[in-house]
């Protein structure tokens, strides 16, 4: 999304550039000042609109549709998000996450935060429950007890 806005204001600075140039050329003093105006508008709805469009085709390829098949849901979680999907089924803390896979905690957060929203979950409790539903886990033998 960072990147989007960069472009967009990458885009606008442009267009800015552009209208100086054609205000200081003689293009614009050949073209009445109401007609030029309406120009850069134009222009100024035009880049609006491409972005807008743009935008909303980036958040649908990343937002899961509430019916979709597990195989492509579970191709929206990249490598590293399954790997601390399997991290956290094992019951470990942000911090031990982070320990575990060389990461600060903020990065342990902002990974959660990503699994949470693919999986449409409000909690670890949930992230989990679904990606067990839609077989995102690995099987795990049980654990065997001591008994004494």
């Amino acid at each position: 999304m960072r990147r989007a806005y960069l472009v967009f204001g990458v885009f606008l600075v442009g267009l800015l550039v552009a209208t100086q140039a054609l205000e200081r050329s003689l293009v614009v003093r050949a073209v009445s000042q109401p007609l030029y105006v309406g120009l850069v508008a134009l222009a100024f709805l035009a880049a609006g609109s491409g972005l807008a469009w743009w935008l909303q085709g980036i958040g649908q390829q990343r937002t899961p549709a509430p019916g979709m098949r597990f195989e492509a849901q579970g191709q929206l979680l990249s490598a590293r998000e399954k790997e601390v999907l399997e991290l956290l089924a094992e019951g470990l803390s942000n911090q031990q996450l982070a320990d575990r896979l060389h990461v600060s905690l903020s990065t342990v957060k902002t990974h959660l935060s990503n699994i949470y929203s693919k999986l449409g979950a409000q909690r670890r409790t949930d992230a989990l429950a679904k990606a067990r539903q839609l077989g995102l886990l690995r099987e795990r033998a049980p654990v065997p007890r001591s008994e004494g």
